[in-house]
């Protein structure tokens, strides 16, 4: 079984789409990304909430939860990890 996900082949096809970020999950985090945005905070936080939409509804999908009621935990679980002083994370 591969452990690399797949890439889209809309994306392989089409030269306008950038690679912004790859992170793995194990007992820790790794993160590298790239950073097109310079500045704007705000695209990022588009990414991050067009992510968090193609999850809920993944899970909606597999397990019939509201989109609403995830990003509830969510948003509990992103306060409480910036609050947290142990964020350690590479950054490439």
């Amino acid at each position: 079984m591969s452990r690399e996900l797949e890439v889209p082949a809309v994306v392989v096809e089409n030269s306008e789409f950038d690679e912004i970020l790859r992170v793995w999950i194990g007992s820790g985090a790794v993160v590298t990304m790239q950073d097109l945005f310079g500045p704007n905070a705000h695209n990022w936080g588009m990414v991050l909430a067009d992510v968090g939409m193609h999850i809920a509804r993944m899970r909606l999908e597999q397990d019939g939860i509201l989109k609403s009621r995830r990003f509830r935990h969510w948003k509990k679980a992103i306060e409480a990890e910036c609050r947290s002083s142990s964020i350690s994370s590479t950054v490439r």
